[in-house]
């Protein structure tokens, strides 16, 4: 078993000072013992160290679900997937908004709940294609809110936007894949085959488009109303994120 004894100090006992609040111990950015993640400053990177000291400490290995040599027609009912292995599900199920003050109330925090949260992410790929079936906890007929998957190819590593090679977006009720380059400057590599039905979309991807006709592994995020796709702590804050933040789920193609 792990104690973790420095979460988050900026929620501990609060002393007013000059109209905001001050805690002694916490001293700043640089000394703080804090884990959790903060906007600006030192960001996910102590949270990020939590989770793989954590895997180290305990021996844990990689565990990832194979993939399922399976095609898919998108414009066909849903039963087809009920036989894709490869399910990845939000176990958050509800994001609320939020409209407060802090310890002082000089300080107010005021966030609108996301109009979809996603609940389940499954794929599947045969020989030329990668499919993803992504559901919602509302239906995306008459919304213009979609969602969009941010994919990694092979294993992951430094890359010029936060180990992220595409972005697979919409526009205009399609989707289009794009090349990720440095400070998320987007160059369009080609068009994608999708359907909506009521609160799940299929996605289909051509791997020759994403140059995964001889890479086997790839990794991904599926994220909805980000405030700020281009931040990368704004996956923590805004809209909805499986998995949120920075982390990722890996598949491995068959």
């Amino acid at each position: 078993m792990i104690s973790v004894g420095g979460w988050n100090e900026w929620i501990a006992y609060k002393q007013i000072y000059d109209g905001e609040y001050m805690l002694c111990d916490a001293v700043n950015k640089e000394y703080s013992r804090d884990i959790e993640p903060m906007e600006g400053g030192y960001g996910d990177a102590f949270y990020i160290q939590l989770i793989k000291n954590i895997r180290r400490y305990k021996g844990l290995k990689a565990n990832i679900q194979k993939g399922k040599q399976h095609t898919i027609n998108i414009s066909e009912k849903m039963d087809q997937w009920n036989d894709i292995e490869y399910s990845q599900i939000n176990i958050g199920s509800d994001d609320i908004a939020r409209n407060s003050f802090g310890a002082s109330q000089t300080v107010h925090y005021s966030k609108e709940a996301p109009e979809h949260i996603l609940q389940e992410v499954k794929v599947a790929n045969d020989h030329d294609n990668i499919y993803f079936y992504i559901r919602s906890n509302k239906s995306f007929e008459g919304s213009n809110q979609r969602p969009f998957l941010l994919v990694g190819t092979g294993e992951p590593g430094l890359k010029e936007w936060e180990c992220y090679d595409y972005m697979i977006g919409n526009n205009n009720d399609s989707f289009i894949i794009h090349k990720i380059g440095k400070d998320y400057v987007l160059s369009q590599a080609g068009n994608v085959a999708c359907s909506v039905n009521k609160e799940i979309i299929q996605i289909k991807i051509p791997r020759k488009a994403m140059e995964l006709e001889k890479n086997d592994r790839f990794y991904f995020k599926v994220a909805c109303e980000t405030d700020n796709p281009k931040n990368i702590m704004s996956y923590y804050t805004s809209g909805s994120s499986m998995p949120m933040g920075r982390l990722s789920y890996m598949y491995d193609l068959k």
